[in-house]
């Protein structure tokens, strides 16, 4: 057994056997029980600690069963067993030992490495969402702007302080500022989308992600 971790091997025995005895009428029985552990160190090195367990009883009168006589004993032992390698064969011994801790090394730096591109991947998803989120309220400020031109310039006109040509331009600046609002909360729900997915959220609870209240915080001191 080379898996040092797994604690002991567990030895298990039963037997019986039954057989006539020389004199005549009488039957013996005889019952072994063994159990056992078996443990290999690291360096190679084996022990076995195990204990027997005898039972003989001898019936008289055959196949009655009249007088009976029982004996019992046990035993118990200790064995250790080293490979006489050189160096006491260590470097065999310990072979996968040492597999397994590359192996487990291997595992950690890989976990690492992963969590690391998703903290990363998910702090630029934030500033992505920050920026969508800032180009939106721009694109709002615009729009209410050239809204409430409209409305000023509406009263000029009625007043014949404008002519009306100048409401048509006002007219055709708030049609496009419409769209590229549009667009600037089309990006803003992409943005919260990959934010979310790089947070591991399910879709309902992105759909429910909150807008950026600020800025992603920046030490003053630096």
């Amino acid at each position: 057994n080379t898996s040092y971790n797994a604690g002991f091997n567990k030895i298990l025995n039963y037997s019986n056997y039954t057989y006539a005895s020389p004199t005549k009428g009488n039957q013996i029985n005889s019952w072994n029980y063994s159990l056992g552990a078996s443990r290999k160190l690291a360096i190679g090195t084996t022990i076995t600690p195990s204990l027997l367990v005898n039972n003989t009883g001898l019936f008289e009168s055959f196949p009655y069963i009249g007088n009976s006589t029982l004996v019992n004993h046990g035993a118990a032992t200790l064995r250790v067993s080293q490979p006489l390698l050189l160096g006491l064969g260590a470097k065999y011994n310990t072979a996968a030992l040492r597999t397994a801790e590359y192996s487990l090394s291997a595992i950690e730096n890989q976990y690492i490495f992963q969590a690391s591109s998703i903290l990363s991947q998910t702090f630029k998803s934030y500033i992505q969402y920050i920026g969508a989120y800032q180009s939106l309220l721009i694109q709002l400020q615009t729009e209410a702007t050239i809204t409430k031109s409209i409305a000023d310039i509406n009263r000029l006109i009625e007043q014949d302080a404008m002519p009306a040509a100048e409401m048509a331009i006002l007219q055709a600046q708030l049609y496009n500022q419409k769209a590229t609002r549009k667009l600037a909360q089309i990006k803003l729900t992409a943005t919260r989308n990959a934010l979310g997915a790089n947070m591991g959220l399910e879709e309902s609870d992105i759909t429910n992600l909150a807008l950026p209240d600020t800025i992603f915080p920046i030490n003053d001191a630096g």
